[in-house]
């Protein structure tokens, strides 16, 4: 069964894509909280949605992002676009 964003552990590698590139980029996951996924280099992202989280441009949940996570199962598994 394909990993979705709510299963996410510590350790686990998710795509990061980016409003414009047709390559994602390779993020580790850190830590999960209630609310937010933290990856590598302290990018935070919506565990509901996974768009990044940045509250000092305005990007996140319920407003706009530049950028979001999907877990290489959910993009293989037809989950994605």
């Amino acid at each position: 069964m394909p990993k979705k964003l709510s299963e996410l552990e510590p350790g686990d590698t998710v795509m990061r894509w980016l409003v414009g590139c047709t390559t994602p980029m390779p993020m580790l996951v850190e830590r999960i909280t209630e609310t937010r996924i933290i990856c590598a280099g302290g990018w935070e992202f919506d565990l509901a949605t996974g768009m990044e989280v940045d509250e000092e441009i305005g990007w996140g949940p319920g407003g706009i992002s530049g950028s979001w996570l999907e877990t290489p199962d959910e993009r293989d598994g037809g989950f994605a676009e």
